[in-house]
């Protein structure tokens, strides 16, 4: 996942001044622990889009610090380099994860056309084909053993239950960040694919410029471009009053607006729509349960939710 380097690597050197007193961006050069450009594309193509990228750290740098940024594999191969400006800043502390929202300003070409890669594998849309290149023979390593085991849990959980078999119950757990569904299916526990091959379904609701509802991978996307119109992290508002001292201080991080019905309960305001946490969650939940129906084959019309 998104995260998968170290930090004090990267960050040490990373205390100088913000945006808003120099124009020189400050450097910023994240050490991956990914061996392939292809494994890049596959555990951070949920945190990139054209706009930008979310990077996962316990040391954000404030909103408008303009960084110029170089994302490097584990052999030291540059897989993204341009310049970006920080939109939104989260600190430890958080019900969300710490880390740091750029909006791109600059990338080369190599960067621009990885990006469209990571678009298309989120949107499931077929890559080209690639130039054939002479086999490499290589030991596996522990990257090479990760991968199989991920390929190998994806291909069992593509199961569809009898349409003449008892109706299937579902567990979905709505989380702060990110929802999953499970199923026990063939004496087995199985998780459900949400997001492509992807198990995780990002917990955001975003509304774009044209005023239509976005959720998970498209929701997180659009949080690069306008973050505003997207919504996270709701879930620790539910049953909450708007002047409780936790609901104050998400306001005070998240782009986002949040207000109060006339029985003083939190709201959050997308676009020209104010919506209750109870809302939010239900179109959270009626996403999980649509995408379980599509694989399992049949609809769902029973589960077990965990709300933590």
């Amino acid at each position: 996942m998104p995260g998968d380097y170290s930090e004090d690597a990267f960050f040490g050197g990373l205390d100088g001044p913000s945006c808003s007193r120099t124009v020189t961006p400050i450097p910023l050069r994240l050490k991956l622990s990914y061996s392939t450009e292809e494994e890049f594309l596959v555990r951070f193509s949920p945190s990139l889009s054209r706009g930008g990228v979310f990077v996962s750290t316990k040391n954000p740098k404030p909103q408008g610090t303009l960084l110029a940024f170089q994302f490097v594999l584990a052999d030291g191969t540059t897989v993204l380099a341009g310049e970006g400006r920080v939109v939104r800043s989260t600190p430890p502390g958080l019900e969300e994860r710490p880390g740091m929202v750029l909006r791109f300003t600059d990338l080369d070409s190599h960067s621009r056309g990885l990006i469209d890669r990571a678009t298309a594998m989120r949107e499931g849309v077929p890559e080209a084909p690639r130039p054939t290149q002479a086999p490499v023979v290589s030991t596996p390593d522990a990257a090479d053993e990760r991968r199989r085991r991920r390929q190998a849990i994806f291909a069992a959980m593509q199961v569809q239950t009898s349409p003449s078999g008892p109706e299937p119950v579902i567990g979905i757990d709505l989380g702060t960040t990110i929802c999953r569904a499970a199923v026990h299916h063939g004496g087995q526990v199985k998780l459900l694919p949400l997001e492509g091959s992807s198990t995780a379904l990002p917990a955001y609701l975003a509304q774009d410029e044209r005023g239509r509802m976005l959720l998970g991978t498209r929701a997180k996307a659009h949080q690069l471009v306008d973050p505003r119109s997207t919504i996270f992290g709701t879930k620790r508002l539910l049953g909450r009053r708007a002047r409780a001292a936790k609901v104050r201080e998400m306001a005070e991080h998240f782009p986002y607006e949040i207000g109060a019905d006339e029985a003083g309960n939190a709201t959050v305001k997308l676009g020209q729509t104010v919506l209750s946490p109870a809302e939010i969650a239900a179109y959270l939940l009626a996403e999980a349960r649509s995408r379980a129906s599509e694989t399992l084959g049949r609809p769902v019309t029973r589960a077990v939710l965990c709300v933590p």
